[in-house]
């Protein structure tokens, strides 16, 4: 299973079109919940890989959310980079 759920999500929704003229819009956001860290918690004997699309301190945000989120695997990749979508190299645990 593999999804690329974002962490945030709008916080409300408008029921007419934004219109350009007028005062500029805010966008207000609120967190969508954490599914891997749900599966991780729920996991049993089945193995998880997690995936983390970082632009700082890769490996060590990629060796927390390992650990955080109870995954097996975890596939770093590093999207400030050109060429970004690429995997940069998996870290493994246990």
């Amino acid at each position: 299973m593999a999804a690329a759920v974002s962490d945030f999500r709008p916080k409300g929704t408008s029921l007419e079109k934004i219109k350009k003229s007028g005062a500029q819009p805010t966008l207000s956001l609120e967190l969508n919940p954490d599914i891997l860290s749900e599966a991780g918690q729920r996991k049993g004997q089945r193995l998880m890989v997690g995936f983390a699309a970082e632009t700082e301190s890769l490996l060590a945000n990629a060796q927390r959310k390992l650990a955080e989120k109870n995954l097996d695997l975890i596939v770093a990749n590093d999207v400030s980079l050109p060429g970004r979508g690429s995997p940069s190299r998996p870290i493994s645990s246990r």
